[in-house]
C-alpha cells in the first residue's frame, strides 16, 4: 500500500467538501469531518500531516480548533490552512494571532489548493 501523505479536510460545506475530495483525492490519504469535535478525534486518530480548516462552522470553529491544536503536543508538526472567504479586521487578526501555516481564501480554486499543500508538505520535510 502507498504511504500518501495524510491530509485532514475540515468544513461543514459539502460543496466545498466534494471539490477538495475531487481534487485531492488522487495523490493523498483523505480524512473529512463536517464539525469541529469530529475533526479533533480524526486529527488525535490520524495524525495527519496538514489540516485543511474551515473557519466559520458550527460548534467548535476552526479558531478554537486551531488554538487547541496549537496548545497540544500531540500533533507539533502538523500544518493547518486556513480556509475561509472571512475578510473582516478581527477575523484577520484573530487568525493571525493563532498562527495558521497558511491561509486560503474562498471560493478555492484547485491550482491554489494543489500548490498550498504541497508547499506544506515540503516545508515538513526540510523540519524532519
Amino acid at each position: 500500500m502507498e504511504n500518501k501523505p495524510r491530509l485532514l479536510i475540515v468544513d461543514d460545506d459539502i460543496l466545498t467538501i466534494d471539490f477538495l475530495v475531487d481534487t485531492l483525492k488522487d495523490d493523498y490519504s483523505l480524512f473529512i469531518a463536517k464539525e469541529g469535535a469530529t475533526a479533533l478525534d480524526l486529527a488525535m486518530r490520524h495524525e495527519p500531516d496538514v489540516i485543511l480548516l474551515d473557519i466559520i462552522m458550527p460548534g467548535v470553529d476552526g479558531f478554537q480548533l486551531l488554538s487547541h491544536l496549537r496548545t497540544t503536543s500531540e500533533l507539533p508538526d502538523t500544518a493547518v490552512v486556513f480556509m475561509s472567504g472571512l475578510v473582516s479586521e478581527e477575523h484577520q487578526k484573530l487568525a493571525t494571532e493563532l498562527g495558521p501555516d497558511a491561509y486560503l481564501k474562498k471560493p478555492l480554486s484547485a491550482d491554489k489548493v494543489l500548490f498550498c499543500v504541497q508547499a506544506q508538505l515540503e516545508k515538513l520535510a526540510k523540519r524532519g
